[in-house]
């Protein structure tokens, strides 16, 4: 498939895509720019007729959200003035939603009140008819900001990303396929277990994660690993080997509950059949609702849809290129990892998949 370039109007706002099949599925989709699009980028690794086969997938649902292709790299001319009103589209059917999850049962006021603004969000954007059912697939999860470590907070363990790992003693390095990866970060699950309300993470420990961050090696930015230790009292700072990449400064991570929607393309928002204008509506909505900046998180959703989050598999986290730390995956992009199964053990950790991509 040649690049595509395409173009709505909407509000008086001009949206652009460029949507391509190079080295994977890449889109990007924002304000008009000379460079590309300005607003979010996505990779999708597939190769070959899938690749094909995603793009042709991905171009129609652009069209569907009302996009035009720009023919010949034209720019986009203005919108045609309509002789007539258009009679708006039906709306979708609402239908019940027999029970809430059980997380949603006694929340904390905090999260309470973050589904409150989802709510108002949801009518403000002229889906108060299937409110109701986008909420329930709300999930809860947390930011993860990043302070500067100074080396007092650096001699225990402590939630982080970059510098050297710690892991039990005589621990042999991470690796996928014989191909050592680098450590990225880690988070004591004390820290942070008051914000796990679908009882995801293990009780207690340490969750470390690692990735292919060496350019010159197969699997760069798409392999990677979580590691669980149920003990962080045993855990000892190791060393990453020679020739490993390694993330030199070190940034502590500070969390704050979140409650997150699913990205516009995930299956589960595909269920709803929402009309033409509903989805764009819920994809303005949902790209509104990513926080500004960098965005490192732990489970809820992804900010962006991924081919294995549409596979089914469960999005624990994400880790951002950071240029406070001088941290870049991908072209300064942002990695993903995934797991089967709805909880974190040592048996569904071994699941582990990732993947890179921009939102």
């Amino acid at each position: 498939m040649e690049p595509k370039r395409l173009t709505r109007t909407v509000d008086g706002k001009v949206e652009e895509v460029l949507l391509m099949v190079w080295n994977g599925v890449r889109i990007m989709r924002g304000t008009p720019h000379p460079d590309g699009p300005q607003g979010s980028f996505e990779r999708i690794q597939l190769e070959g007729a899938a690749a094909a086969a995603e793009a042709e997938r991905r171009l129609a649902a652009f069209r569907a959200e009302g996009f035009r292709e720009i023919v010949d790299d034209e720019e986009p001319a203005p919108e045609p003035k309509r002789a007539a009103k258009v009679a708006p589209e039906k709306p979708s059917q609402a239908r019940p939603v027999k029970a809430k999850p059980r997380w949603m049962r006694g929340m904390p006021a905090s999260v309470e009140k973050e589904l409150a603004k989802i709510r108002k969000a949801l009518g403000k954007a002229g889906l108060a008819h299937r409110a109701a059912e986008i909420e329930v697939l709300a999930r809860p999860g947390m930011d993860l900001k990043l302070k500067r470590a100074k080396p007092a907070d650096l001699k225990g363990v402590a939630s982080r990303m970059g510098g050297d790992p710690d892991l039990p003693p005589k621990t042999p390095w991470p690796a996928v396929k014989k191909t050592k990866l680098g450590f990225i970060a880690q988070i004591v699950i004390a820290d942070v277990k008051e914000h796990d309300l679908e009882g995801i993470l293990p009780r207690a420990g340490v969750l470390s994660f690692f990735g292919q961050m060496d350019v010159d090696w197969p699997g760069y930015t798409d392999v990677g690993a979580i590691l669980v230790f149920p003990r962080a009292d045993k855990l000892v700072r190791t060393a990453s080997p020679s020739g490993v990449p390694r993330i030199e400064k070190v940034g502590l991570f500070l969390h704050k509950p979140r409650v997150s929607l699913p990205p516009s393309y995930d299956p589960a928002i595909e269920k709803l059949r929402l009309n033409r204008e509903e989805s764009r509506a819920y994809g303005n909505l949902f790209s509104e609702w990513i926080p500004e900046g960098r965005n490192h998180t732990l489970l809820g959703w992804p900010t962006a849809s991924t081919l294995h989050c549409m596979k089914g598999k469960r999005f624990v986290g994400q880790l951002d290129s950071d240029q406070h730390l001088d941290f870049e995956m991908g072209d300064y992009e942002t990695l993903r990892f995934y797991v089967d199964g709805d909880v974190l053990d040592e048996r569904t950790v071994a699941s582990t998949v990732c993947t890179v991509s921009e939102a």
